[in-house]
């Protein structure tokens, strides 16, 4: 690694040496994003394009030329699930851009399209904002490229 490089997390890199994990192996040139750095032991935590996570020496990673990162932009609708039993869906739309991978947004109003017993349908009322601002990294799915 380049002195000049600095990987922190969020950071898309490939490794420039195979890494073997039980069964696994992600051969030179697999492309992952860093999910956490473990500074003290000089090693980030990578998730891969296949969805397994691995702990990594930073001298056997570099930072990728990956650029067709789609950054967000204001008016971006991002969604959150959750609950048991039931699914709740909570809805945030970029209010200002802060950095590539940082952004400010703020709670969406959800409306429903269409409702029927134990089940329903609810879409992003842009626009529609309440709460308080409020600042997050940006972390990209490299399953979907």
């Amino acid at each position: 690694m380049n002195k000049k490089q600095k990987i922190h997390r969020g950071s898309i890199i490939t490794n420039i040496v195979p890494i073997k994990e039980y069964a696994l192996t992600h051969p030179v040139g697999t492309v992952g994003q860093v999910t956490r750095v473990l500074r003290k032991k000089g090693q980030v935590v990578v998730k891969f394009k296949d969805g397994y996570g691995s702990i990594v020496p930073v001298a056997n990673v570099e930072l990728s030329p990956v650029t067709n990162q789609k950054v967000p932009k204001v008016g971006d609708l991002f969604y959150t699930s959750w609950g048991y039993d039931q699914t709740n869906i909570d809805f945030y739309q970029v209010t200002k851009a802060i950095s590539k991978d940082t952004v400010e947004v703020r709670s969406c109003v959800g409306k429903r399209e269409y409702d029927q017993p134990l089940a329903g349908h609810v879409k992003a009322d842009k626009g529609n904002l309440t709460g308080e601002p409020k600042k997050h990294r940006v972390l990209y799915d490299l399953a979907n490229r």
